[in-house]
């Protein structure tokens, strides 16, 4: 497992004690609270099955989430969570930056209200054993997937290894990407974790990945501006058992580790390999990163929308004076 942050307490007790008191408690306080001016309709959130999306369906799947009361739409993939949050279908989606920035350029008012992960070398590039350098890729294939993610990660690439477009055959995927590894007779591809596990066992070697981009690629909780009043207990909630639920992954993590390969559907052997490459922020990380003046996360969202801008995913650098609020943002657990 990762290590155990040291914001995280090192309190010992007995695994499956732990998880019953643990989940006693923290639904009695919240259940106890999520009554009085609240929406009947349920919050409904849109998230794909990812790593750093995961706890929400672990604090579901343990019981810390009220199913009456919020409601987790399963989706495919990002294109789709960001499909339905401008369709109105859902209340908010778990989605990288880049996608919030394409919809804030649609119109759709959004807030962040929680930063899930940063990719930490959890998006990457994987290539044939005999490509042993950057500088190998000139005239070579490389799958890049047709999304925003894929045409950031690629310019970040050709930045790194001081190529052009013009240097590399770039093969458009969709999501499938071992799909198109076995059909599209590539020489690399820009993937990501856990799908990046299969690649390593088809003897593909990473040679580059998001921790020459510190801070680029980040996961957050975005929700329609007219359901932060509308849902506001409920959206407390769910914050709440996301920290909750990863809170009980740091102290628990031989149960939870086969509590997540069930949800990720992967071998709980190769957990801490999926985990490796994310870091996933605290409550404490989270009113920093959310609290004025948010510079890190701006800095961040000014550079991709560069990148966006060119590459006309986007028109404009949204507005990003009332974008994060860390209102929902527990005290520490």
């Amino acid at each position: 497992m990762k290590p155990i942050p040291k914001h995280f307490s090192q309190t010992t007790l007995n695994r499956r004690d732990f998880l019953k008191l643990s989940m006693a408690t923290y639904c009695t306080s919240i259940l106890s609270g999520i009554s009085g001016c609240q929406s009947s309709t349920p919050l409904k959130i849109a998230c794909q099955i990812w790593p750093g999306y995961s706890f929400f369906y672990l604090a579901r799947d343990q019981g810390l989430l009220p199913t009456t009361a919020i409601e987790l739409i399963q989706t495919e993939n990002l294109a789709a969570s960001a499909d339905a949050l401008a369709k109105g279908q859902v209340d908010g989606a778990a989605l990288t930056i880049d996608e919030v920035i394409q919809l804030l350029d649609k119109g759709i008012a959004l807030q962040i209200i929680l930063v899930l992960d940063a990719s930490a070398g959890a998006d990457s590039l994987l290539v044939k054993p005999e490509i042993k350098k950057l500088s190998d890729l000139k005239g070579k294939r490389i799958g890049v997937e047709s999304s925003n993610l894929g045409t950031i990660m690629l310019t970040k690439l050709l930045e790194a290894s001081h190529l052009s477009h013009d240097d590399i055959i770039s093969i458009p995927m969709n999501y499938d990407h071992l799909q198109a590894w076995n059909d599209q007779q590539l020489d690399g591809v820009i993937s990501y974790d856990p799908v990046s596990i299969l690649f390593a066992k088809k003897g593909l070697k990473r040679l580059w990945d998001s921790r020459g981009i510190p801070g680029l690629i980040v996961d957050v909780l975005a929700v329609r501006v007219e359901a932060l009043e509308k849902q506001t207990k409920s959206l407390t909630h769910l914050v709440n058992a996301h920290f909750q639920a990863q809170l009980l992954w740091q102290k628990n993590p031989i149960d939870t580790t086969y509590l997540l390969a069930k949800i990720l559907q992967i071998p709980p052997e190769e957990i801490k390999s999926a985990f490796m490459g994310i870091d996933l922020p605290d409550a404490s990380f989270n009113r920093h990163y959310l609290s004025p003046p948010t510079k890190e996360l701006k800095q961040s969202i000014l550079e991709l929308s560069e990148i966006m801008i060119k590459n006309n995913l986007i028109k404009k650098t949204p507005d990003l004076d009332h974008l994060f609020t860390p209102d929902f943002i527990p005290g520490d657990l």
